[in-house]
């Protein structure tokens, strides 16, 4: 794991142009988290992704913009992103377990943040405004407004579902996201790029598809790729 996470930073470093110290990968031990420390700062596995990926959504979100992630885990990602811009408003949706416990991990992490969690309110929609971080099943995508969001990130999720679940996801990615569509997956099939233009045809266009090398170090033979959606505007 050490040799894996070595490497990992070091391609954190080149993903993210040498910006950041290594302390910008320091977060809570919320939650008991494995790791190692690396120049007496703990990094917790996984941060240097999660952390590029913040960054990779901060340099094309605008200040006050809304961010919606697919699938956030226990929100690690989102704990990086909310403290690159305190503007931003993050939608999170995934399963009700991955919920609650992003709910623990946000709350104690960024205590700072106004967080509304699904159930605590019947008009959740009037609340949007009022919060900083929004944690939603996924059958509630569809009571997003059109054109409401402005980047929607997804890693490891809609591209590796099966057909028809990614068509639905598609579709109400490409109906409330008014700028950009950022899709993380591996290439298990030459089909899921088409298949998410399909299911976007007319309102999002591939803008560029790059690959990426986190898991170089364990699998050599792995291809991974970032796909970058833009929205088509009349």
């Amino acid at each position: 794991m050490q040799e894996d996470m070595l490497y990992r930073i070091g391609y954190w470093k080149t993903e993210t142009g040498g910006r950041y110290g290594i302390s910008a990968l320091a977060a809570p031990e919320v939650g008991n988290p494995i790791g190692m420390r690396v120049d007496e700062v703990f990094v917790a596995a996984g941060s240097e992704y999660q952390h590029a990926c913040a960054d990779r959504i901060r340099s094309l979100a605008l200040t006050g913009s809304t961010v919606v992630e697919l699938g956030g885990g226990f929100g690690h990602m989102a704990y990086f992103l909310l403290g690159m811009d305190s503007s931003l408003t993050y939608v999170g949706f995934d399963v009700p377990e991955s919920l609650a416990l992003c709910a623990y991990y946000l709350g104690r992490s960024r205590p700072e943040k106004r967080l509304l969690l699904y159930g605590e309110t019947r008009n959740w929609r009037d609340c949007l405004s009022a919060s900083d971080v929004v944690l939603m099943p996924p059958r509630e995508m569809t009571c997003l407004p059109d054109a409401s969001v402005d980047l929607t990130f997804s890693s490891h999720l809609v591209a590796d579902l099966e057909p028809a679940c990614l068509e639905a996801y598609a579709r109400e990615m490409a109906r409330f996201t008014r700028g950009y569509v950022i899709s993380v997956s591996i290439e298990s099939s030459p089909g899921q790029r088409d298949a998410l233009l399909r299911a976007m045809t007319g309102r999002m266009s591939l803008l560029k598809a790059r690959r990426l090398d986190w898991n170089l170090y364990r699998a050599p033979g792995a291809r991974e790729w970032e796909d970058l959606y833009g929205a088509v505007h009349a």
